[in-house]
């Protein structure tokens, strides 16, 4: 019989307020209001799966920084999940301090640099390195960018403004959204 997946932890535990996560725009949804302005529904999505869509195992390398999310905690480290076909990910017991092993949950994104990729035909096995709270760069790759210059696909950073059960309110390019 397969184990029990561990506890999930709410939101609120998982992120903080004023927090910088890395977000992609999944949908861009346009409605005429009654007065005829216009009103913008941009969805965004922080789901290793959606920020990495355009890789594959054969392009991940040492020194790549991907938001992993943890998808178990072992004695001797963290199995992640970067949501790349192919990738088996794992994060060292010795490579994080002994706060950040102890609070890590399954769900919790991790930003993390490869230290070992072993690509074998199309499957990779990676060992990462944590990055500390803030360590990863900016991804607008675009500067100046407003919500007129947004397209599905695009990643962005984004501030954690509230969470709830379902979600967050993110803040960013001086919008309000959310992340489902």
């Amino acid at each position: 019989m397969p184990p029990l997946p561990q506890a999930l932890k709410p939101l609120t535990s998982l992120f903080t307020l004023n927090q910088l996560i890395i977000v992609r725009v999944t949908h861009i949804n346009e409605a005429l209001t009654a007065t005829n302005s216009i009103r913008r529904k941009i969805i965004l999505s922080s789901n290793p799966a959606d920020l990495h869509s355009n890789y594959n195992a054969t392009v991940i390398e040492e020194g790549m920084q991907l938001t992993a999310a943890v998808q178990s905690v072992e004695d001797h480290g963290l199995v992640l999940d970067v949501g790349v076909k192919g990738v088996r990910s794992f994060l060292p017991k010795n490579r994080l301090t002994a706060k950040a092993y102890n609070e890590a949950a399954v769900g919790q994104l991790l930003q993390c640099k490869v230290v070992l990729a072993k690509v074998q035909r199309l499957l990779c096995n990676v060992t990462f390195q944590a990055l500390p709270s803030g360590g990863r760069v900016s991804q607008n790759i675009v500067e100046n960018l407003n919500a007129a210059l947004l397209l599905p696909g695009m990643t962005v950073d984004c501030h954690v403004m509230q969470t709830h059960k379902t979600g967050m309110k993110v803040y960013f390019m001086e919008l309000m959204g959310s992340v489902h």
